[in-house]
């Protein structure tokens, strides 16, 4: 470090002098053209094999964190660390709370690659946490940050290198880095994982599947859903000695390796201002083309000047729910992030043009893995073409020309006058340090990895000029353009130079010395950092390549503002102007701020539905018929927010039969217990099929014995793995299968028609489905969903009746998928079935089809049967076709009977070996997506009333109980709700108030008890029992924030079923009615205070379990 004292002249009666620590920095940092933290902004180059003419590269951006090498390693990776490698990255929308965010939550760490040895970044995941960014999710965690790359290319590569710890288990999947281009995507669009809209741009991330495949997982304009983005496997590379699922790549863990993944982002072009759908996203493994996809309309028409400017830097699993968490704690490495393009010397497909298949990329950041490498002796080519560029009285910049090598050029060595100077692995050298006047000689030599050094270049005489003593002319117009209550934004007029400008300085006058706030070779800075409500005197000093300081700037005093405590105002007459199926339009009149006001958040149904810069917004993706109650609310940029407006109420249009409704949500009962402070709630949830359910639970208000409120809307969300879906009023006679996709897990859809010999279903490719809260699954994907066996029962059982009902509950996604696109069926292939029922559609319509083998028919199930509704909003709808013995045939749509004709035969052609599949034929050639609710098969016609009945109840209610721990005596007002896709629904408020009051242990009665206690999670459970309406029974631990831990069925016989004994004692003694059960939980649960509940029928009693 150089310590300088520069007199700078008089000011206001005193000497102020200038510290420059920083001298040789300053000097590196104009010779290196200002680069920020972790960019370059040089050529780089590699060769080929076979001593090919190198490959050039235009890098964008880089990080390899190679300069944390001084530091002893491994070391916690923290903040103030984090923040300037990666240029001061914001979370999500690039709000401020992400730093305390990563530093409260983030354990990675920065260790050495134990292959090559380079620094590389660590990433520790605990078998607790999943996600990267979801502020609701209990599970939250993991890494997420974007880093702006200083430039918007139209077409990047982004390379980095990724190693998994051998074994890794992929668990459900998760995320790796990819990147963003474009406007940001607003807020809404974020939250409710939704298609941008216009003037937004695209985001992507690349997926790890459970087996270790990889996928695109992006947002962009003409994606095929509308909600969640849009997944494309890679799939066309097949590496030698490695195992695929369905021919995708698959990452090989048994064994030490680094993967290199490397994209391509190409963004659409424009003509005459109007956007082209011919974007391209392209994925590469280890150079090679593994993934193409074209097609694609990623920026709108606003964005025409912008292109690829971040990297979405997501590493983590899931998801954001606990079915994602990884089975164990899991950690990876990754290293030497690039974006780069390629120079114009390289024949490589550019603009809109796609990969070859089979190409292989020429890369910069290429990791070796650990193996004997071969001994290199062949040195590089001579660098020739030496030459300068600029040249001082202090200093010459010299370049030159590419060396070819059989390995690789790892650098070149500078001389002067013989003796080396220095190295670099660049082109281009600054040798500083040098007399005015005077002679000198370069030359240059190459060298590889293995050390072996090409001859030296011709060598090159140059002599330095008149040494440069001119100062830059001093700064003018200083003036402060902006200020916050912490920052300042200046500006001012260029100075000039005799040679080459350098850059400028900012100061404050502070006591005892001015302080520096930074250099930048721009006319603009931000002071940060400042104090609010202070004033400042600032000025700026010109500085030249050769440190040569202007005199000051005139002194300019500048403010920070106060902090903006004032709210705007409401904002005034919401009204709405358009109202279709999908979209309601709505204006208002603006709000007033004392500062300015930022912009308008929607909030829809209690739920923020999107922002607006201005005074009218477009709410669209909602479904017909529904009733959505709008307010808008504004906020300032201290985020200060106004009052909301007038709510207004407006009814999105019917589409035909679809009459669409939110979800009915009530809590039925409070159930007491024998635990004094837990009581539980039984709660209900009705029509939940027209909108997407994303969760469930309670708010919960408590008020003390002053009825003074406590805490306010505290969320309690059900455990959805306890829930259950409940049918009473629908017709059970004659019921063959039932299905209402409630209790699937992972690849499993359970026959819930209460048959001695289930017929459970299998989903043969799991990466194409999700299960929905509470109920329902939704294809999204082209997968198969098959009967485990044969069906023989169920086509023994139609053949012997000649009749036949088949029932569904199903929300397409699509309107204009054909074929028919099969939703259910009994097939062997595309042409052999006993029924089939079907969607068929256009881009305008579609309609509901169906076919039936019988003796009087095809093999093929023709003639086809089709509605002719039209319909045109892929809603919910309640479809049933029914054939009775007499050969008459009908179909149902919501109820109402929409085609009625006649097929004779019986069902004798029936072939013994059908299977039941469900989304597609079995041949995976006729994909159906959509969300399955119910799918019902009966051996028997259903009358018009039966089918009206089971219309009228719907796909079932969703039963879900709730623990509470309250206080005695203490009111609580418990509201349930249900969060879906079009806001939040509340159903009434129920007050509880848990009496001291002991319950009647006789007659009706359940009794726990733990021991020993405390325990390590090894314990034995003691439980007496007679109950008059038993039921299952399960046991539930929760820890102390109300969140399940454990669930277990348990098999307790016909232990409480003996209602005419009660018990003799409730303590332990000899009662009759009594059982002792062990668990080992000393793995599973942590240190801590739980709540143990058994539940048995409606009948629960809850203890506390002290782990240690």
């Amino acid at each position: 470090m150089v310590m300088v004292q520069i007199c700078m002249g008089k000011r206001k009666g005193r000497w102020r002098s200038l510290r420059l620590g920083w001298g040789l920095a300053f000097l590196a940092m104009v010779g290196s053209g200002w680069s920020q933290p972790g960019r370059l902004d040089e050529n780089v180059g590699k060769t080929e094999d076979g001593g090919k003419k190198p490959a050039s590269f235009n890098i964008i951006y880089s990080q390899d964190l190679e300069h944390h090498r001084n530091r002893q390693i491994p070391f916690e990776y923290t903040t103030d660390l984090w923040n300037p490698d990666w240029s001061y990255p914001g979370w999500r929308d690039g709000d401020n709370r992400w730093p305390s965010w990563f530093a409260n939550h983030i354990k990675d760490s920065i260790v050495l690659d134990p292959l090559t040895g380079s620094v590389a970044m660590k990433f520790n995941f605990t078998d607790t946490v999943v996600g990267g960014y979801s502020g609701e999710s209990p599970y939250r965690g993991g890494d997420y940050w974007k880093v702006n790359i200083g430039a918007e290319p139209k077409e990047m590569y982004l390379s980095y290198n990724v190693f998994f710890r051998p074994g890794f288990d992929f668990a459900m999947g998760g995320k790796l880095p990819a990147t963003n281009g474009g406007s940001p995507l607003n807020k809404a669009t974020q939250q409710n994982c939704v298609r941008p809209g216009e003037g937004e741009g695209y985001s992507t991330a690349i997926m790890f599947q459970p087996y270790g495949g990889l996928a695109f997982y992006c947002f962009y304009q003409n994606q095929n859903r509308d909600e969640w983005g849009e997944t494309d496997f890679w799939d066309t590379y097949q590496p030698e000695g490695l195992d695929y699922d369905n021919g995708r790549f698959k990452f090989d863990v048994s064994e030490p390796r680094w993967y290199n993944i490397t994209i391509r982002v190409v963004i659409n072009s424009f003509t005459g201002g109007v956007p082209n759908s011919d974007g391209i996203m392209e994925g590469f493994i280890d150079g090679k083309l593994v993934e193409s996809k074209s097609g694609m309309y990623l920026l709108t028409a606003s964005d025409i000047d912008k292109g690829v400017n971040q990297i979405s830097l997501g590493h983590f699993f899931g998801g954001n729910t606990s079915i994602w968490k990884p089975v164990r704690k899991e950690w990876t490495l990754l290293d030497d992030f690039v974006c780069f393009t390629y120079g114009d010397d390289m024949n490589v497909p550019r603009g809109n043009v796609v990969s070859p298949p089979g190409r292989v990329l020429e890369l910069p950041n290429m990791k070796t893995q650990h193996q004997e490498p071969e001994v290199d002796n062949s040195p590089p080519s001579v660098p020739g073409g030496l030459k300068t560029s600029n040249v001082t009285g202090t200093f010459i910049d010299l370049e030159w020309g590419a060396s070819i090598d059989n390995v690789g050029v790892a650098g070149y060595r500078v001389y002067k006058q013989g003796v080396e100077v220095t190295t670099t692995s660049t082109r281009t050298c600054r040798v500083a340090g040098l007399e005015p006047n005077s002679p000198y000689s370069f030359s240059v030599s190459a060298y590889d990895k293995a050390g072996n050094e090409s001859g030296r270049s011709t060598e090159l005489y140059v002599s330095t000029t008149d040494l440069d003593i001119t100062p830059p002319t001093v700064p003018q117009n200083l003036l402060a353009t902006d200020s916050t209550e912490n920052s300042v934004t200046l500006s001012w007029d260029a100075s000039t130079d005799d040679a080459e400008m350098g850059g400028y300085m900012i100061y404050s006058v502070e006591e005892p010395e001015d302080r520096w706030h930074g250099t930048t070779p721009y006319t603009y800075f931000d002071l940060r950092g400042l104090n609010h409500s202070s004033q400042y005197d600032v000025y700026i000093v010109a500085v030249d390549a050769s440190v040569n300081m202007s005199a000051p700037s005139e002194m300019l005093r500048v403010r920070t503002r106060a902090p903006d405590v004032d709210p705007p105002s409401p904002p005034g007459n919401l009204k709405s102007t358009l109202v279709s199926q999908t979209s309601i339009s709505i204006e208002w009149t603006p709000s007033i701020d004392n500062v300015g006001v930022t912009g308008y958040s929607i909030i829809v149904n209690g739920f923020a539905r999107g922002e607006s810069t201005g005074n009218n917004y477009t709410l669209t993706g909602l479904s017909p018929g529904i009733s959505y109650a709008i307010r808008v609310v504004a906020y300032d940029h201290a985020l200060n927010e106004s009052l909301p407006s007038n709510e207004i109420v407006e009814t999105t249009k019917s589409q035909g039969l679809v009459v669409a409704s939110l979800p009915e949500v009530q809590i039925v009962e409070f159930l007491s217990t024998l635990s004094p402070n837990v009581a539980a709630a039984v709660s209900q949830m009705e029509t939940h099929g027209h909108t997407n359910l994303q969760n469930y639970g309670l708010l919960v208000t408590k008020r003390d014995t002053n009825n003074i409120v406590e805490y306010e809307d505290r969320v309690i969300y059900a455990d959805q793995e306890f829930s259950e879906v409940g049918h009473e009023k629908r017709v059970s006679r004659g019921l063959e299968l039932l299905y209402d996709f409630s209790h699937g897990n992972g690849m499993r859809v359970y026959d819930r028609s209460d048959r001695d010999d289930p017929i459970n279903l299998d989903i043969i490719n799991p990466l194409g489905t999700s299960w929905l809260p509470g109920q329902g699954l939704k294809v999204d994907g082209n997968t198969i969903i098959k009967s485990e066996a044969i069906p023989k029962e169920l086509i023994a059982s139609l053949k012997s009746t000649n009749e036949l009902t088949l029932e569904t509950w199903i929300r397409p996604s699509e309107v204009s998928q054909s074929g028919p696109a099969r939703i259910m069926g009994l097939s062997l292939d595309n042409n052999n079935r006993a029924f089939m029922l079907g969607q068929s559609g256009n881009q305008a319509f579609f309609n509901f089809a169906s076919r039936l083998n019988t003796t009087s028919s095809t093999e093929n199930g023709f003639p086809e049967i089709l509605t002719e509704e039209n319909h045109t909003v892929p809603g919910l709808y309640h479809v049933v076709y029914k054939r009775g013995s007499g050969g008459e045939e009908s179909i149902f749509i919501d109820g109402d009977k929409v085609y009625s004709g006649r097929r004779d035969g019986d069902f004798s052609s029936f072939s013994d070996n059908y299977e039941l599949v469900f989304a597609n034929e079995l041949t995976g050639e006729r994909p159906w997506r959509g969300i399955f609710y119910l799918a019902a098969i009966y051996s028997r016609a259903l009358s018009d009333e039966e089918i009206l009945r089971n219309y009228d109840a719907g796909p079932g209610e969703i039963n879900y109980t709730t623990s509470l721990f309250v206080d005695e005596n203490t009111s609580y007002e418990v509201t349930p709700f249900a969060k879906t896709d079009q806001g939040y629904v509340l159903g009434e408020m129920k007050e509880l108030i848990l009496e001291n009051v002991l319950p009647d242990y006789y007659n009706d009665s359940l009794y726990m008890v733990l021991y020993p206690n405390p325990n390590s999670g090894d314990f034995r459970m003691h439980i007496e029992c007679s109950l008059s309406n038993s039921g299952p029974a399960y046991l539930r631990i929760s820890d102390m924030m109300g969140q399940i831990v454990y669930v277990q069925k348990l098999e307790l016989g016909d232990l409480c079923s003996n209602a005419d004994e009660p018990l003799d004692s409730f303590s332990g003694g000899e009662a009759t009615n009594s059982i002792e059960l062990s668990f080992s939980l000393s793995s599973f649960l942590e240190d801590g205070v739980y709540a143990v509940m058994l539940i048995v029928g409606d009948r629960a009693v809850t203890r506390r379990l002290l782990v240690h």
